[in-house]
């Protein structure tokens, strides 16, 4: 009598069925941190990926700032000597670099870099800061735990 084994069959059925139920949890993580992910450009949002990967399911997002946004921390220059944080509307999303007539202002202890304008008056661009205190903007554990529920479904079935 010969004994023949289907156990080769029976673990690629359990790898493959365990490899589609994790990538249905990376894909309901991902949506929602996605959502929850904090908004100015949007460009965080659009770094989000998942792979599955041998012990589970690795979400990730690929920008410098995103662990800074999901575990707050503090920041600091590095290669000036403050941060230069825009305080004028027109001065968001640029560098003291890009204007060509600025010029520091101390104020109450504060410094300043601002530019004049027609009628004489400084026009304040940016506060400089040795540091900044960021605080935490969750997104990516707080998906994780709006979907727990549905993850343990996802496993059990």
């Amino acid at each position: 009598m010969k004994f023949e084994s289907n156990m080769s069959s029976v673990f690629t059925q359990i790898t493959t069925g365990m490899i589609h139920k994790l990538e249905r949890i990376g894909e309901l993580v991902l949506g929602d941190a996605v959502i929850l992910a904090p908004v100015d450009l949007g460009f965080l949002r659009g770094q989000g990926s998942y792979r599955v990967v041998e012990d589970g399911v690795r979400i990730a997002f690929n920008a410098e700032y995103a662990a800074i946004q999901e575990f707050g921390g503090e920041i600091k220059p590095v290669h000036k000597k403050n941060l230069a944080i825009p305080i004028d509307d027109s001065a968001k999303h640029k560098s003291p670099g890009e204007f060509n007539n600025l010029f520091i202002i101390v104020a109450k202890e504060h410094l300043y870099l601002a530019m004049d304008q027609p009628n004489g008056e400084p026009r304040f661009m940016f506060l400089l800061v040795k540091k900044v205190q960021m605080p935490a903007h969750p997104y990516l554990r707080p998906a994780v735990h709006k979907n727990l529920n549905n993850i343990l479904r996802i496993l059990a079935a």
